[in-house]
């Protein structure tokens, strides 16, 4: 068995930081995952938001060129959305080649990868897959997961999520975003700048609760100019799905109950 100075569950930005700085001191660390090396910042957050929203930017500019003395073009008529989708994964890719196990290995952390992840045996024993390794201190870095809203009805009902999100290879003709944190404004605009019918559900007062109350009606105003729809004080506490591939969302509202209709929901 094993010994480590360090073990660290979780191999995202948190988690990397932690078992890097350890190592550098001195330590000998284990770094557990149960999926991929980058966590939710290289494949499901910050590198695929930031890439969509470039595309996103560059189409929006296209659709502009008139504005800017340039001969128009018909962009929507020409737009792959899977192209899109497909060119965001690849700069993914381009990013986790410089972050695969071996990448780590090399650096002097060993590193364990498997689907079922870190389990405690007891305080100092830890499993992952088939091994069992000691460790004098654990650090747990595992990130978080959305929680979607209760579903109603017998109708399948499928969630997007900032996992799942990257799979879509067809562009949502309606979304509904529960939620009006950063990733809803990220994916939100380039999605509406895309041609989506974007609307989002926020239950504070206003869209992006965490940022100064200035940036935030900002992007307030800009997502409204541009056609996305914003309801806040508002809460959906219920989903169901209906025939024909539609969503119906039942909202407790300051004014009472409400429903709204959609064609994709992402929590």
């Amino acid at each position: 068995m094993k010994h480590y100075d360090f073990a660290v569950i979780g191999a995202g930005s948190g988690g990397l930081v932690v078992a890097t700085s350890a190592l550098r001191r001195g330590a000998k660390v284990a770094l557990l995952e149960k999926n991929k090396i980058g966590g939710e910042c290289t494949h499901a957050g910050c590198i695929p938001s930031k890439t969509l929203l470039n595309s996103a930017r560059v189409y929006q500019a296209f659709k502009n060129a008139a504005s800017l003395g340039l001969p128009v073009i018909d962009v929507a008529k020409d737009l792959q959305f899977a192209r899109v989708m497909e060119h965001v994964d690849e700069v993914v890719q381009g990013i986790y080649a410089h972050e695969i196990p071996q990448v780590w290995q090399d650096m002097g952390i060993d590193v364990y990868v498997d689907l079922t992840g870190a389990q405690f045996i007891d305080k100092h024993h830890l499993q992952i897959g088939g091994e069992v390794i000691e460790s004098d201190y654990t650090v747990i870095a595992t990130g978080s997961s959305p929680s979607p809203a209760k579903k109603v009805g017998t109708g399948p009902l499928e969630y997007l999520n900032n996992e799942n999100f990257w799979h879509l290879r067809e562009m949502p003709a309606a979304i509904t975003f529960l939620g009006g944190g950063v990733i809803a404004a990220e994916l939100g605009q380039a999605l509406a700048r895309f041609g989506s019918e974007v609307t989002i559900v926020d239950r504070n007062p206003r869209i992006l609760k965490v940022v100064d109350e200035e940036v935030g009606s900002l992007a307030t105003r800009i997502f409204q100019e541009e056609g996305m729809r914003l309801i806040t004080d508002s809460e959906v506490v219920a989903c169901e799905a209906l025939e024909g591939g539609k969503i119906k969302l039942h909202l407790e509202q300051k004014s009472g109950k409400g429903e709204m209709f959609t064609q994709r929901i992402f929590v």
